[in-house]
This record gives C-alpha cells, sequence and structure tokens, in this order.
C-alpha cells in the first residue's frame, strides 16, 4: 500500500479501515425471522401458562399449548371466537370482558384474579394479564393475554386460613375457662378446700386439653412439611397394639377382640399414635364391638381398625382425613386433628390409609411395608 503525503489523506485512510462492514439487508431480514421464529415456538410449547393474542375487538389470534391445557379448547376450536367465552355468566352479563378491554386501550395493562371457565363448563381461578400491543406509530394493533391457574394455590390458602381459624378457636376454649377460674380463684379467698379442689380439677384437665392440642397441631405442621422425625426399624404389630390398648382403657360396655400378629417397618412411636388415634375414633363413634386385625399381603401388612357403630355420613366422608373435621357425636374434648395425623404419620412412613364402610360400622384400613 502507498502512504500518502496528505495527513488529511492518511486519516480518512486510517479511519476507513475501522468503518465496521454493513450486514447485508438479506442476513438481516433473515435473522429477524429465525429470531421471530425461535420466539413464536417457545411461546407456543409454553405448558404452565395460557399465552394467546387478541385482536382490537378481543377475538382470538393465536394459541398455545399451555392454553389447550389449562382451558380445553384446542387451536381450532376457538381461533375467531370472543375471549369472553371463558367468562362464567355474571361476568357476561356485568360486561366484564369488553370493561377490561376499554381499561387496557386506556391504561395499556389489566390485572386481575377470579373465576374463569373451561370448555367443559368447569371452573378454575385464575391471574390474568392483558397487554395493549401497539405499533411503532402508537397505533393499537391487538392485545396479548396471559393467563395462569390458580386453583390449586387458592385451595391451598383458604386451607392455610382455615386451619389457623380453627386452630385459634380451639385453644380459646380451654383457654377462656382457665383464665375465668384463674379469674375467680383470685377474687374469692373464702372457698372451702372442696371448691378449690373442683376448680384446680378443671384447670388441670382444660391445660391436658390444651396440650394435647398444642402437641397434635405441631405433629400435624412437621408432617405436612416433612419435617418429622421418623425411626423406622421393624416393629412386632401385636405388641404394639397390646400397648395401645393397655394405655387406652376400653371404655365402659365396649369390648375389643385382636387378631393381630407379624412385623411392620415403622417407627414405633409414630405406630402406636396412629393405633391411639384409630382406637378412640371407634370409641367415640362406634358401638359396642371393636375389632383390631392384621393381614399379611406378602411384602405389606394391613392393619384394620373396625367398629359397629352407625359408621360415618356420607357428606363426612371425603374429608375425614383433613385437619378439623369431625363426624357426629364427638364429644367437646375432640380436637378434630386425630385422622389428618393418622395420614399424614401413615403417608411418611410410605404407606396408606383408607376408610371403609362398614355393615354396619366403620373400618379404617392402614397398609405398611412389612419389617
Amino acid at each position: 500500500m502507498t502512504l500518502s503525503a496528505d495527513p488529511s489523506d492518511r486519516r480518512r485512510e486510517v479511519a476507513g479501515t475501522n468503518r465496521p462492514r454493513e450486514r447485508p439487508r438479506g442476513a438481516h431480514a433473515e435473522e429477524l425471522r429465525l429470531s421471530e421464529e425461535r420466539f413464536r415456538l417457545l411461546v407456543e410449547s409454553v405448558q404452565d401458562y395460557a399465552i394467546f393474542m387478541l385482536d382490537t375487538t378481543g377475538r382470538i389470534i393465536s394459541w398455545n399449548a399451555g392454553a389447550q391445557r389449562i382451558k380445553g379448547w384446542t387451536q381450532d376450536e376457538i381461533v375467531g371466537q370472543f375471549f369472553g367465552v371463558f367468562y362464567p355468566e355474571e361476568d357476561l352479563a356485568a360486561g366484564k370482558p369488553q370493561w377490561e378491554l376499554a381499561v387496557v386501550k386506556e391504561e395499556g395493562r389489566f390485572e386481575d384474579e377470579g373465576w374463569r371457565v373451561r370448555k367443559d363448563g368447569s371452573r378454575f381461578w385464575a391471574n390474568v394479564v392483558i397487554t395493549a400491543l401497539h405499533d411503532d406509530d402508537g397505533t393499537l394493533r391487538g392485545f396479548a393475554k396471559v393467563t395462569r391457574d390458580l386453583t390449586e394455590r387458592r385451595a391451598t390458602q383458604q386451607a392455610r386460613e382455615r386451619f389457623i381459624a380453627n386452630a385459634a378457636h380451639e385453644l380459646r376454649t380451654p383457654l377462656s375457662v382457665l383464665i375465668g377460674i384463674i379469674s375467680y380463684l383470685e377474687t374469692h379467698h373464702d372457698l372451702q378446700p372442696r371448691e378449690v379442689a373442683n376448680h384446680l380439677e378443671v384447670l388441670s384437665r382444660q391445660g391436658r386439653r390444651m396440650h394435647v392440642l398444642v402437641n397434635n397441631l405441631l405433629d400435624l405442621t412437621l408432617l405436612e412439611q416433612g419435617r418429622a422425625t421418623l425411626a423406622t426399624s421393624p416393629v412386632d404389630l401385636a405388641a404394639a397394639v397390646d400397648r395401645v390398648v393397655t394405655t387406652l382403657p376400653v371404655p365402659h360396655g365396649k369390648t375389643v377382640a385382636i387378631d393381630v400378629d407379624g412385623l411392620v417397618l415403622s417407627d414405633p412411636v409414630r405406630l402406636e399414635q396412629v393405633i391411639v388415634n384409630l382406637l378412640a375414633n371407634a370409641y367415640t363413634y362406634g358401638g359396642p364391638n371393636v375389632g383390631i386385625a392384621s393381614r399379611d399381603l406378602g411384602d405389606r401388612v394391613e392393619l384394620e381398625v373396625a367398629d359397629d357403630g352407625p359408621g360415618l355420613h356420607a357428606d363426612i366422608v371425603e374429608h375425614i382425613f383433613e385437619p378439623f373435621r369431625r363426624g357426629e357425636g364427638t364429644g367437646p374434648g375432640g380436637s378434630g386433628l386425630g385422622l389428618a395425623i393418622v395420614r399424614g404419620v401413615v403417608e411418611a412412613l410410605g404407606g396408606r390409609v383408607r376408610y371403609v364402610a362398614g355393615r354396619p360400622g366403620a373400618r379404617f384400613i392402614v397398609d405398611l411395608p412389612k419389617g
């Protein structure tokens, strides 16, 4: 290369060697096309979110796999329909879909939680975000809509709220009795010894009730969080049942028939906790005869606790293993946590528990690994 004697020419030459080469227009267009294609494939393949587009009138113009999974319609079935098809009748009557689009046009974005409708007519609790889409000139071209199914999360949150409310209610009753009696004793100094003894007995009984409830609440919380301490080993099932029957005396007028043998792989303390709760349940709800039996299933063992009482009412059966669910006839000392703890313990031990209606009575069957 020949160097120019003119410094300005040299500067132009040096500057020219540093100038970036322009990308051919065809290559830029192809890269843009591939980028758009990758984004389209990403959106279409998302399973956990319903992501789709609406035109400026609210009619559906695209549909992804998540939308089909959550809402039930295929793309061919839904494209072209007004998005109000996802709203309950009461929302349609109130003009909610049209109102939402009006808000998006004004503010650019709208977010809501509420009931939406699937193709089969069932409802689900949804989080919905609608975003306005404008071109470079600011002209509205349509809307992007993202929907999440929060039904399970909402149910969990509501269950937690009910659990806290019920726990507070259960604790309030014995606590009120304790406070009332203590206040009475503080202001009455001339009580007879027998009267004082009666009040102390009530204090002791209510204190024990609170102690049991708090322990049950702690057990259930640890089990649900998977933090319960379990030390499994082969456990003699007959010995465990005998210990429970000895420590939980048979009520007057009832008899217990026992036909149990074999080893199970279990935590001995937790296993006895399961048997205590099931046996106490049979004493509370059952008739005069209670039976405890086991069956060898090869690599597993079934333990059954049965009674000949009236059984459970049909409307409570599907909820019996939920916290604070009680059947008819529960005494005032029941916490409604016994069967929930039974399920938590049994499942933590790798087993299953189920309820079977007897003829008459009720049967609770626990399936555990053989020891």
